[in-house]
């Protein structure tokens, strides 16, 4: 009996043996991996870029002009730039202001306390607002450095009239900024104060001989209406 269990178990096995290389045989080959080739290394220093060609921009016109201009375009009327006195004296021919304006004032003389004092700089009056950009100057002649602490600008418009009104003020010798003010007067009523404060914790310092440039205009959309600017200054 047990000679007849290992024949079988012997048959058996060698059944199993036979099938497991029968099916290897007849299974699929997988094909063999091409070899794995490496990227080349990246240069360490990598080749300068050409030296760009340097651009020359033509003076570009202040922000007055550009607005003035870009109304003007609307309005199909083109603004004419028109010089006003330097430093005060008399109204040039075809400025356009009323008689006796624009009003200048010198500066005021330094307090024995050495506290602040204000003064009007310039009072243009009232005059058309027809696209006509205007520029005047003021020069410290006073003798003396000028520290200004604050600047206050005001602006008027007739009642009942449309326009768009610019004023800035700027120092001459490096054309910064001492005020500025933009004004679209479309309606009335409008706030009780048409004006803009400025005020400076470090001074902003006006040499002897340098000044102020002083550009506005107005464009109103109906002939007739008019426009009028004020700048105040404290000073040291």
């Amino acid at each position: 009996m047990a000679r007849v269990l290992g024949s079988r178990r012997g048959r058996h096995v060698l059944c199993l043996v036979a099938c497991t290389g029968l099916m290897a045989s007849c299974g699929p080959t997988m094909p063999a991996r091409p070899p794995i080739t490496e990227a080349p290394p990246k240069p360490s220093v990598e080749a300068p870029l050409p030296p760009r060609a340097e651009s020359v921009e033509p003076a570009r016109p202040t922000l007055a002009e550009r607005a003035a201009r870009y109304d003007a375009t609307l309005q199909n009327q083109p603004p004419q730039p028109v010089a006003g006195p330097a430093g005060g004296g008399p109204t040039l021919p075809g400025a356009e202001y009323q008689s006796g304006y624009p009003q200048f004032n010198p500066a005021p003389k330094p307090r024995a306390d050495g506290s602040l004092q204000s003064f009007t700089v310039v009072n243009t009056g009232p005059y058309p607002a027809n696209h006509t950009v205007h520029t005047l100057g003021w020069t410290n002649d006073s003798g003396r450095r000028l520290a200004i602490y604050k600047a206050y600008i005001w602006t008027g418009v007739d009642k009942g009239a449309s326009a768009d009104v610019h004023v800035e003020a700027r120092r001459a010798s490096d054309n910064s900024y001492i005020a500025i003010l933009q004004w679209d007067h479309y309606a009335d009523p409008t706030v009780p104060q048409h004006g803009q404060q400025f005020d400076y914790p470090t001074p902003m310092m006006l040499d002897p001989g340098d000044g102020i440039t002083i550009k506005h205009y107005a464009n109103g959309f109906a002939p007739g209406w008019r426009a009028h600017h004020v700048l105040i200054l404290w000073v040291k």
